[in-house]
């Protein structure tokens, strides 16, 4: 059933000059173009790996493609709508640039869509009012955007258009920000949308594949995309480096992005094994409390016993299970100090402050409890 918080928040314009005309071509022959593309192919191939491999047939794998309008995006929505199976464009309306420039992305989104012969599905999602870091809750409600769109039009999967160069790019971010294990996994090929049993499915089937390869796929297509002129803002850290450090790196190692690859799946690996250890080790500290439901109280012997990196994991899930805010940015350099406290062996008290979460180191234990504003 859909909730009605879901309804979308739609205002119907004319389409733009630009928007991905395309001469009259025929949805059916646009189809057959897209299926016999050599880069469509292998995108298709990875989609059906992703979403649940041979176990699933085509009309199982409802898929909702996250399409901005730009080169990427429009490149994978070529690719899967030329298959004979339920897929929707659906498309985000931010409120970061001029309404003029959100709403022309949003008609090209749904110019796609109508060559494709597909559903077309949108949500507004205001950010700059938030009083927070803008990418970061542009981020935030664009995954929430596009989840209800899933949710409406019964989609299991969602699919991402990150490719091998963003994979290059993140992973490059998170080495110079001091990440660790997780954090230089970069992005993952699949993730749940939250934790319920029935969550959709985020799959991203351009990973193995450079940037370059999804513009030639839009151009022999016949095209037209969207260019987003804040793309180019060289304040912004990730732009930066894909200006002029990307190209650098490339024309020195052409397959950097493929080999980044490589070390984020490993480092995707071996957090996956710190995270399985770690969450042992947080269950047999946790001691069952009967005072007060705002207080938890960890056994310190059993935290101390564990090497730094799963003690620090352990601190990082128990933070993200107890709740409280400004979590996001618990990284190693945070939970160091309080994981180094908890394994010295030293008895006098002390206290990390965590977000909104106070940590207090005692001889024998770790209370863990929201801070008093």
């Amino acid at each position: 059933m859909v909730q009605r918080g879901w309804e979308p928040r739609t205002q119907y314009h004319p389409r733009v000059t630009g928007a991905g005309d395309t001469d009259g071509e025929s949805v059916q022959a646009g189809e057959n173009r897209a299926r016999h593309h050599p880069v469509a192919r292998a995108i298709v191939a990875q989609w059906r790996k992703l979403c649940g491999g041979r176990d699933l047939r085509d009309s199982d794998r409802a898929t909702l493609v996250a399409c901005s309008a730009g080169v990427d995006s429009s490149a994978l929505a070529l690719a899967l709508g030329g298959v004979n199976t339920l897929i929707v464009v659906g498309h985000v309306v931010h409120d970061l640039r001029s309404r003029a420039e959100a709403l022309g992305d949003r008609d090209a989104a749904r110019a796609l869509a109508d060559r494709l012969g597909v559903a077309f599905a949108e949500r507004e999602a205001p950010v700059r009012d938030r009083g927070e870091n803008l990418e970061s809750a542009a981020r935030s409600a664009r995954y929430a955007a596009l989840e209800s769109m899933a949710r409406e039009h019964a989609c299991r999967f969602v699919a991402t258009a990150h490719h091998a160069d963003d994979q290059l790019e993140t992973v490059l971010m998170r080495l110079i920000r001091g990440s660790g294990p997780r954090g230089l996994g970069g992005i993952a090929p699949t993730r749940l949308m939250g934790r319920r049993s029935d969550s959709v499915t985020i799959v991203r089937p351009m990973l193995g594949m450079d940037r370059e390869q999804g513009l030639r796929l839009c151009r022999d297509l016949g095209w037209t995309w969207r260019e987003d002129a804040s793309n180019r803002d060289e304040t912004y850290f990730r732009n930066a480096l894909r200006a002029r450090v990307l190209p650098e790196i490339k024309a020195i190692r052409s397959d950097a992005a493929e080999r980044a690859a490589v070390t984020a799946e490993v480092c995707r690996l071996a957090a996956d094994a710190i995270e399985r250890r770690a969450r042992l080790i947080l269950n047999r500290a946790t001691k069952e409390l009967d005072d007060s439901p705002h207080m938890l109280r960890l056994d310190r012997k059993t935290l101390a016993a564990a090497p730094m990196a799963v003690r620090c994991e352990a601190l990082r899930m128990m933070l993200r299970d107890f709740g409280g805010t400004g979590l996001d940015r618990a990284g190693w350099s945070v939970l160091e100090p309080a994981a180094s406290s908890i394994g010295d062996g030293r008895t006098e008290p002390r206290t990390h402050r965590v977000g909104s979460i106070v940590l207090a180191v005692r001889a024998h234990e770790v209370l863990v409890s929201e801070a008093v504003s």
